[in-house]
């Protein structure tokens, strides 16, 4: 996997942990993330909201490591590639 791609799915991972900390409990850097309209909090997220958002960069950290490794190898062994699994897995990239 190029270096670009691997950086890209760490930041997903690591913004993905971060809202499972926040969505279990966690208050650090709670505050530095809402953002504020005239000294408050303009919303205040739930723990399932927060939940489904760290499931969500989860979800495209997996997809873009598997996209990165999959064009990578169809790169290396374009015998192996085929229209129907590139067509499949950018589909998939986008619909997420």
């Amino acid at each position: 996997m190029l270096p670009i791609a691997e950086a890209v799915v760490v930041v997903f991972g690591l913004l993905a942990l971060i809202h499972f900390y926040w969505a279990l409990g966690g208050r650090r850097l709670k505050a530095a993330a809402i953002p504020e309209v005239h000294g408050r909090a303009a919303f205040v997220p739930s723990a399932l909201v927060t939940f489904v958002v760290a499931v969500g960069l989860t979800l495209c950290a997996w997809l873009f490591a598997t996209t990165a490794v999959w064009h990578s190898f169809a790169g290396a062994h374009p015998e192996h590639a085929s229209g129907w699994d590139c067509a499949t897995t950018e589909t998939l990239w986008f619909a997420s």
